[in-house]
C-alpha cells in the first residue's frame, strides 16, 4: 500500500513536469526583436526555466538526487531576477557591457529586487518571497546547516528529506517558473495575448504577478 504522502508527492511532481512541458511547448520556436537586450534577458529566462526542469529531473529520479534539487532553488531566482534587472533597470550601456563580459550585476540580490520592483508593479511580492525564503536558499545552495542536517540520520550518512520538504521545492520553483514564463511573453516577445495565457495559467495555481 501507497502511503498519502507520497501520493502527494508524485502527483506534485507530475503536476509540475507537465506544466514544464506546456512552457516549454508554448515558447518554443517563439520569434524576437533580437537586440541585445532582449538577447541577454531571454537568455537569463531560458536558464531560470532549465534551472526548473533541472530540480524536476533531480526529485523524478530513483533514488532521488535531493542535495542538489534543493540546492538548484537558489540558481532559478537569481536567474529570474537577473533577467528582469537587466530588462527593466540597466542602462543601455550596462546591458552591451554585460554581454561583452565588462559589467558585473549588483552583487546583493535585494538591491535588483528594489529596483524591479520600483519600476515593475510586484505589490512587494519579491522583496517578501526573498526576505522569507533568501537565506534557506543560500543554505541549501553552498551546503550549511540545513542542508547538512538532512544528510544525518542516527546510524547513517544519508538523504533525510521529508515529502513536505520536497513539495515545497517544487512549489516554489513551480511559482518562480511561472513568473519567468510571463515576463518572457510580456517584455521580451512583447504578446499581449501569450502573456494572458501564462496570466491565466498562474492564476489558475495561486501564483500572483
Amino acid at each position: 500500500m501507497v502511503e498519502r504522502g507520497l501520493d502527494k508527492l508524485s502527483v506534485e511532481i507530475s503536476s509540475a513536469c507537465d506544466l514544464s512541458a506546456w512552457i516549454s511547448t508554448t515558447l518554443y520556436d517563439v520569434t524576437i526583436n533580437a537586440t541585445t537586450r532582449n538577447r541577454v534577458v531571454a537568455a537569463c529566462f531560458a536558464v531560470a526555466l532549465d534551472h526548473f526542469d533541472a530540480v524536476l529531473a533531480l526529485l523524478g529520479r530513483n533514488p532521488k538526487i535531493y542535495s542538489s534539487a534543493f540546492a538548484l532553488m537558489r540558481l532559478v531566482v537569481e536567474s529570474y531576477i537577473r533577467g528582469m534587472w537587466l530588462m527593466h533597470c540597466a542602462t543601455d550601456e550596462q546591458v552591451e557591457n554585460f554581454s561583452e563580459g565588462t559589467f558585473q550585476l549588483p552583487r546583493r540580490i535585494e538591491v535588483m529586487i528594489g529596483a524591479i520592483e520600483k519600476t515593475c508593479d510586484f505589490d512587494g511580492q519579491l522583496s517578501i518571497s526573498h526576505s522569507s525564503a533568501w537565506s534557506h536558499l543560500c543554505d541549501y545552495t553552498h551546503t550549511g546547516t540545513l542542508q547538512v542536517q538532512r544528510w544525518n540520520k542516527p546510524d547513517a550518512i544519508e538523504p533525510n528529506y521529508s515529502d513536505d520538504e520536497v513539495i515545497e521545492v517544487i512549489l516554489f520553483t513551480k511559482t518562480y517558473a511561472l513568473l519567468t514564463a510571463v515576463s518572457f511573453a510580456e517584455v521580451v516577445i512583447n504578446n499581449s495575448e501569450l502573456t494572458n495565457e501564462f496570466l491565466a495559467k498562474a492564476k489558475e495555481i495561486g501564483v500572483k504577478h
